[in-house]
């Protein structure tokens, strides 16, 4: 009996030691499968937030997307694929992506994705488009009582009046995003308030008051170590040497400023300060060396899809056409400059654009 009782035992035993040996190897498979996907979502996230940085990088505009790189995959994946495309300037295909993100997102995921898809829009020169996104993005933010959303909401409104060459509406809103970056201690978020109103100031006229504001902003982005908006906000106060005649001080300024723009990759700067270099050539009369520098103004505004810095470049080219005498190439570039400046509704560069062109036609 006792033999017997034994060998049961055994027999239990031999049984529950492969049985048991499976449970934890189970345990331990299923704690791998959780270890791998966190990590993952850890990746994919900093791969979201690398592609962000890396387009604000380049435009130089704040990308509000908060909540968005913890979000549920539903939300996250087609956010991710988003970015990925924002990063090749695949603008329609990234606002395609983002639309799918809405459907499941909540709370300041919203916020940030409405953000997304007016600045693609923006990019696009849908201005009237673009509008009606960041209202819906500040909108939500007053919300959802999301500060930081509010202040990039309200800017990213700003900067569409300011395209539009509404002024007055575009110091309202900068002047109230400013508000609400000081408030919440957003250091970077007040620089870009500061440059603004001072680019205002500046088309303005008002170029003592443009100089105070762009230096408190350049004191600001050195304090933080934005290197890159540092370069931008140079780049804008040679614009201002530039009004004021100073034409030398000027291209001291732009040739800083376009150092670092390609040190730090941010193209958009790159392209503008290609072409402010190009205006002080034409200005001094050295008219080849002014079209090399708008030639590639305009090849890196098309590679970036950035149709404004493309509709500078294309009239800035037309101009030095029409000023060595070959009026017909001159108005080529002009009028293509100006199919550019409707689309994007940029009402101020119009009317300029049409006077070059009617002015030209004359001669």
């Amino acid at each position: 009996m006792v033999i017997a009782i034994i060998g049961l035992l055994i027999t239990l035993f031999a049984w529950f030691l492969p049985r048991r040996s499976r449970l934890i190897r189970d345990e331990e498979d299923r704690l791998k499968e959780i270890e791998r996907k966190a990590e993952e979502a850890v990746k994919k996230a900093e791969l979201a937030n690398k592609n962000i940085e890396n387009i604000e990088k380049h435009f130089g505009i704040p990308i509000y997307a908060d909540g968005l790189s913890a979000a549920q995959p539903p939300v996250f994946d087609p956010f991710l694929e988003g970015t990925n495309r924002m990063n090749q300037y695949q603008w329609d295909k990234a606002i395609e992506e983002f639309k799918k993100s809405i459907r499941e997102a909540k709370g300041n995921q919203l916020v940030g994705l409405f953000n997304l898809i007016g600045y693609c829009h923006h990019q696009l020169g849908k201005l009237s488009v673009a509008l009606e996104n960041y209202e819906m993005s500040l909108r939500l933010a007053k919300q959802y009582d999301d500060k930081k959303g509010e202040a990039a909401a309200t800017g990213n409104i700003g900067i569409i009046y300011q395209t539009k060459g509404d002024f007055d509406q575009a110091l309202k809103y900068h002047r109230e995003a400013l508000k609400i970056d000081r408030d919440i201690g957003n250091k970077k978020g007040e620089g870009w308030d500061l440059n603004r109103i001072a680019m205002i100031c500046q088309a303005k006229g008002d170029l003592n008051d443009a100089m105070k504001y762009y230096e408190a902003a350049l004191e600001i982005m050195r304090e933080i170590g934005n290197r890159k908006d540092e370069g931008t906000i140079i780049g804008n106060i040679g614009a201002v040497y530039w009004k004021k005649g100073e034409f030398d001080n000027a291209l001291k300024y732009f040739e800083d400023a376009l150092k670092i723009g390609q040190e730090t990759g941010k193209k958009e700067n790159v392209a503008r300060q290609f072409g402010n270099i190009g205006v002080v050539y034409f200005n001094k009369g050295d008219l080849d060396k002014a079209l090399k520098y708008h030639e590639e103004n305009l090849k890196v505004a098309q590679e970036i899809g950035s149709k404004e810095s493309e509709a500078a470049a294309l009239g800035n080219i037309g101009l030095t056409y029409a000023q060595k005498g070959e009026k017909v190439k001159g108005l080529n570039y002009l009028n293509q400059a100006l199919e550019i400046y409707k689309q994007i509704e940029a009402k101020i560069e119009i009317e300029m654009v049409e006077n070059y062109i009617r002015d030209l036609k004359e001669k």
